[in-house]
């Protein structure tokens, strides 16, 4: 009741400005000025960005479309059109209330001219204002059509287009978990599922960690997915942090899932009787209790490395293989490549000096 009160009010003071401007041709010269400065109709729409703008006396053109549903219906008969293409798809607010008193009436389209489509509208913003405003999400490189209708006053006024810039709510997934043979790079990690629940353009941070759930920046890292070119010795997680660009620091940014990067424990191996390298027979394993027969043996294809290795006294390996690196034996514990042989002899100058193809056939 009180808003169709001021209506009428508001009808009454129109009736007043008009019977004035007929007996002052001055008035309505600069009125009728005014008028034709304006986009009257949807062809004529403005193109318009964000930021605050000026629409002038809405009294002339007969293009108001009529197209958006209201609480309180009726039709206009006049409007003032705008277009808005955002640049980043996101949330924005299209508004008269931050800038007029001004009963104002706003609709949002999308489509063409000739075949437009209600997006979003609002008569009064509420509490008490009379002024519009929407909130919605706009596509990036969508044309939206902005009408102000003379509804309720032909009143000029300032409204203002507003991206909200938030951050997303939800991290997205990365994959995946893995396990690597020791001093290996680690399979590329790939996005199954993007953050959600933001308004802006997303930029991303991704993390390692050896002590999780402590994480650090790995420089560079800023793309959805990522390639990990360093090689890993012992377990290690990853992660991915997003924020939109608008953000003013990564503060409120949102984690992803944590995937781990599991390495294959360094394989104990010794000689239980003559044989050849490569068959596994000739070796038993450390399954951290006990030594057993595992059906393995060192340098086994597609096996990681490396391997500890210990040759028994009076073991005579029948065959020999080409081990991966180069290796010389020596008494003692041998870590110049991918085997660390232990050589366990009681005679120790059978084993100085020498190449490992010296001693891959024949007894030690």
């Amino acid at each position: 009741m009180e808003k169709l009160t001021n209506r009428l009010w508001q009808a009454m003071l129109i009736v007043l400005a008009i019977l004035h401007i007929s007996h002052g041709s001055s008035h309505a010269q600069i009125n009728n000025i005014t008028s034709r400065s304006e986009p009257e109709t949807c062809a004529e729409a403005l193109p318009v960005s964000l930021g605050v703008h000026t629409t002038g006396p809405i009294n002339s053109g007969n293009g108001a479309s009529n197209l958006c549903t209201f609480p309180i219906s009726g039709n206009a008969t006049h409007a003032r059109w705008y277009t808005f293409t955002p640049a980043v798809s996101g949330n924005y607010t299209i508004t008269s209330a931050l800038h007029t008193s001004v009963d104002t009436r706003l609709s949002v389209h999308t489509g063409t001219c000739g075949d437009l489509t209600c997006f979003v509208s609002n008569d009064d913003v509420g509490s008490g204002s009379f002024a519009s405003e929407v909130t919605a999400d706009f596509d990036a490189g969508t044309t939206y059509y902005i009408e102000w209708d003379n509804r309720w006053s032909n009143s000029s006024f300032n409204w203002s287009i507003i991206f909200n810039c938030i951050n997303p709510v939800t991290g997205g997934e990365i994959a995946g978990n893995q396990t690597v043979c020791f001093n290996a790079v680690p399979s590329p990690f790939t996005s199954i599922s993007l953050p959600t629940g933001h308004s802006g353009k997303l930029e991303y941070q991704w993390q390692i960690s050896t002590t999780s759930p402590t994480f650090a920046d790995i420089a560079g890292a800023a793309s959805e997915t990522y390639t990990h070119t360093g090689t890993i010795t012992q377990t290690t997680w990853f992660r991915r942090l997003a924020r939109v660009d608008c953000a003013a620091d990564w503060s409120d940014a949102v984690a992803s899932n944590v995937v781990e990067v599991a390495v294959n424990p360094i394989k104990q191996f010794q000689t239980r009787q003559d044989g050849d390298w490569d068959d596994s027979d000739t070796w038993e394993q450390w399954d951290g209790f006990e030594w057993v027969n595992t059906g393995d043996y060192p340098d086994k294809p597609g096996d990681c490395w490396p391997n500890e290795v210990e040759i028994r006294h009076e073991t005579t390996l029948a065959s020999s293989i080409t081990l991966p690196g180069s290796l010389t034996l020596t008494h003692g514990v041998i870590n110049t490549g991918p085997y660390a042989l232990i050589i366990n002899s009681t005679d120790a100058d059978a084993i100085q000096g020498g190449s490992t193809s010296s001693y891959i056939n024949g007894t030690l």
